[in-house]
């Protein structure tokens, strides 16, 4: 069943929001917006959402953040993984990029340049489809990284319920996750487009 009118409009509407939210981080040096094939995999995301009649992914700056630092991570060392190179789970990721979680899932590849394509992965792995298409997740991020040495990208999609305060949980603690960092760091720059040099 494709998605009615209203849900088509929602879709668009999200798109928009997206380079609404990062219109002004844009401005600052250290905040990169995301590049129109993140942009364009979470709307293929709530294009998927929305035949179910599911609420869109609201993007979350924080999250994209998160995503692409992870992606860059396992574009450097060549390891498609939910743990980070030092040893961080999900949960410590999150926060290290201000984002307090009640719960959090994250979906990953190692897939070509295209939307399209890493979109259609996860939708067709029963395990990660439950993860985008889960109704009760709000904000996502979606972050990608070239691996110029294998010539492939590494894709991180990043889903939260947000905490309103207290000790974030939901996700599975991993090493590194008591020190979340007090600032965080700065947001990766657009990789998508500027291959990075791994290895």
């Amino acid at each position: 069943m494709a998605p009615n009118g209203t849900h088509g409009a929602t879709v668009l509407a999200v798109g928009a929001a997206i380079l609404a939210l990062w219109a002004g981080a844009a401005r600052a040096q250290e905040e990169a917006v995301p590049d129109r094939a993140e942009v364009r995999a979470l709307q293929l995301l709530n294009s998927a959402r929305a035949v179910h009649r599911y609420p869109p992914l609201i993007p979350d700056r924080r999250l994209f953040c998160a995503a692409r630092a992870h992606a860059r991570d396992m574009a450097a060392t060549g390891r498609l993984d939910h743990e980070g190179s030092d040893g961080a789970g999900l949960g410590a990721r999150l926060a290290r990029f201000g984002y307090p979680h009640r719960r959090a899932a994250e979906n990953i590849a190692r897939a070509g340049a295209e939307p399209g394509e890493v979109v259609r992965l996860w939708l067709a792995s029963p395990e990660h489809r439950r993860n985008a298409l889960d109704p009760a997740f709000r904000h996502a991020g979606i972050g990608r990284a070239y691996d110029r040495s294998a010539g492939v990208f590494y894709w991180t999609l990043d889903l939260g319920i947000e905490a309103a305060m207290g000790r974030p949980g939901g996700a599975r603690a991993g090493k590194g996750d008591a020190v979340p960092g007090a600032s965080g760091p700065a947001c990766p720059e657009d990789s998508g487009d500027k291959p990075l040099t791994a290895r």
